[in-house]
């Protein structure tokens, strides 16, 4: 089996555009695995700050503040009239939760 341009320079109309796109995919999934970087759509889900304090029975601005204490400003997105965080954050903060607390960690 040769290099993807060996492969496209052999191959016959559609077939280039198949080849290409394989060589794609693969790249893709190896730098997701070396990487360990989660997919497009993980980093694009979001979830409103206001379920979510509903969800665990604080005022949304608890909620908020909590979770800029623990990740830092960015964490907490304003799109419109709404605040948000991407899963993948939340997913962190949850894992913060998890870890034994020291002395300095405010807990929630």
């Amino acid at each position: 089996m040769g290099t993807t341009s060996e492969l496209v320079s052999k191959a016959v109309g559609m077939e280039k555009l198949i080849i290409l796109g394989q060589a794609i995919d693969l790249n893709t999934k190896r730098i997701d695995s070396i990487g360990g970087r989660e997919s497009m759509d993980d980093q694009l889900e979001t979830i409103e700050i206001q379920s979510l304090a509903q969800q665990y029975g604080v005022k949304p601005d608890t909620m908020r503040r909590n979770l800029c204490l623990t990740l830092g400003d960015n964490a907490v997105i304003r799109i419109g009239k709404k605040w948000v965080i991407r899963k993948i954050q939340f997913l962190k903060f949850l894992q913060i939760l998890e870890t034994p607390a020291t002395e300095d960690q405010s807990t929630f």
